[in-house]
């Protein structure tokens, strides 16, 4: 039977379709035979430019009408039908349909690029910034000032290097510190043939490290104090006098050995203290030695569980061969004034 295709409710997206193409401006033509046949019968169209087909018979392919405007036809023949479909829309539509299409694209991508450029400068003044900050404070611990923090606030190289100069000021800071220190030390010997007075400046640098008690013990022989037949002590620190009893065992212990690390309480048995004394978290004791010669031993209490690091254990040592030797020019000066 006969059917009109406008109704036909198989056909109404197909209708659907052709009308929209042909609202905006473009036109939809069945015609008989294929597309030598098209060329034939429209010479006057002055088909050229014909695209290459595809295997199926469809193709792109433009014209020019004798007014001179220019049309791009989209051709398909349907086989086994002896017909073809053409679909034809003037440049200057289809040109107004890609700038339509185009200039939002182009403008997105403006606006991305623009947006990318800022992004960038932004990050370049950060960089640059927080380089030209490390670089002041570069100048700042080249000139000794190691007073102020170098503050982190970024997680990325930047702020590993700003990381790595605040590691670089505070080690610097303390190696300062504990040169200022030995070097007190080192007057505070020189200054004084008198025991008492030399080694002070020893003791109070050994608790700068940051102990409780810190006590050296001497032979008799370096103080002219008759009243003294037994040990010479000196001490310093809030606990110092708690743990004096630690002077003789650590005396003895020293004579044959020439450093002793306590890190914890547990090990405090190897000095033989009775359990109900007072005992420190860790202790570490360092024999006075000078040219062979056994002088005493100095050592420091601490009310923490303490892993001595090398620095740690160099700095007390530097601490013990002064006061050896503060011990040996007192012990030299009470010969001379008892020859005398």
């Amino acid at each position: 039977g006969r059917t009109n295709y406008a109704s036909n409710p198989d056909d109404l997206k197909l209708f659907a379709a052709i009308n929209t193409f042909e609202r905006s401006g473009g036109d939809f033509i069945v015609t008989q035979g294929g597309f030598e046949e098209l060329a034939s019968r429209y010479q006057d169209l002055l088909i050229s430019n014909r695209q290459t087909f595809s295997p199926d018979g469809g193709g792109f392919f433009e014209f020019s009408s004798p007014s001179g405007a220019k049309t791009l036809v989209y051709f398909q023949s349907m086989d086994g039908e002896g017909r073809s479909v053409l679909l034809h829309k003037p440049y200057e539509q289809i040109l107004r349909l890609t700038l339509g299409i185009a200039f939002p694209l182009l403008l997105a991508l403006f606006l991305f690029v623009a947006a990318a450029i800022i992004s960038l400068i932004y990050s370049l003044n950060r960089v640059s910034g927080s380089l030209r900050y490390l670089s002041d404070e570069t100048s700042r611990i080249a000139r000794g000032e190691l007073g102020s923090n170098v503050p982190v606030t970024r997680v990325d190289e930047v702020g590993q290097l700003g990381k790595s100069f605040e590691q670089m000021r505070s080690s610097l800071r303390l190696r300062m510190e504990e040169l200022n220190r030995l070097l007190t030390v080192s007057k505070g010997v020189a200054s004084s043939l008198e025991i008492s007075k030399s080694i002070q400046a020893v003791l109070k640098a050994a608790l700068d490290s940051g102990a409780s008690a810190a006590r050296v013990v001497l032979v008799p022989d370096v103080t002219l104090d008759s009243t003294m037949e037994d040990l010479v002590s000196f001490s310093i620190g809030p606990l110092a006098d708690i743990y004096a009893y630690f002077d003789k065992p650590l005396f003895e212990s020293m004579r044959h050995q020439e450093v002793l690390i306590i890190p914890k309480p547990s090990r405090m048995h190897r000095l033989a203290i009775p359990d109900d004394f007072p005992k420190p978290s860790s202790l570490i004791a360092r024999a006075l030695l000078h040219e062979d010669k056994y002088f005493g031993a100095i050592w420091a209490a601490y009310e923490q569980s303490k892993d001595f690091s090398d620095e740690e254990m160099r700095y007390f040592d530097v601490l013990a061969g002064q006061a050896a030797l503060a011990a040996a020019n007192a012990s030299l000066f009470c010969s001379t004034e008892v020859g005398r």
